[in-house]
């Protein structure tokens, strides 16, 4: 079994963060209210850092039109007209957790984890040296709206994928950098 430990960041993302797949549920508590960056490691910043939407929305944007969600089996889930949020390769770029050696990009993954704990996975070579990084976005409107309570406030879409439903991440809490043991 390959032995995961947490690396130079962990960004929190969530503001009234439900499940990724059910209603939000006030009962859930502060961990679903909070909207933190918390960086670690050697060249990072010691203080946490806030995100909400307005902080997301002072970065530079990207809006993906036509999207569809499609289900692991391949089945369309949704049509969106619209999707505009920020890359997540210019939220780890904006966290100065880029790696210092090329070398140790290749040891690296990033989690997505929603409030329910749904997590989906990406290599740092997927997002930083192919077209399939363009397609991941932290997402703060759907449509030229805010995301709605089923999936929002910030949601993860991972838009170049054949099937776009599995890292599909709602209610989007937490973006780690995981340095993957040799």
């Amino acid at each position: 079994m390959m032995n995961v430990r947490c690396c130079l960041i962990a960004l929190t993302l969530a503001a009234l963060l439900p499940s990724a797949q059910a209603m939000p549920n006030p009962a859930d508590g502060p961990r679903f209210t909070s909207a933190t960056l918390t960086l670690s490691g050697d060249n990072t910043p010691r203080q946490p850092i806030t995100l909400d939407v307005a902080a997301l929305k002072a970065l530079p944007s990207i809006t993906i039109r036509d999207v569809t969600i499609t289900g692991h089996a391949g089945m369309v889930m949704r049509k969106i007209d619209s999707v505009t949020g920020v890359k997540l390769t210019t939220l780890l770029e904006k966290s100065r957790a880029l790696p210092t050696e090329p070398e140790n990009g290749k040891k690296l993954a990033v989690l997505a984890t929603a409030g329910d704990d749904y997590r989906a996975v990406f290599s740092w070579q997927e997002l930083f040296n192919s077209k399939n990084g363009d397609g991941v976005i932290v997402a703060y409107e759907i449509d030229g709206r805010p995301i709605g309570i089923d999936e929002g406030p910030i949601a993860l879409f991972s838009l170049s994928d054949i099937r776009t439903g599995p890292r599909h991440v709602r209610w989007l809490k937490r973006i780690e950098l995981k340095q993957l043991a040799p």
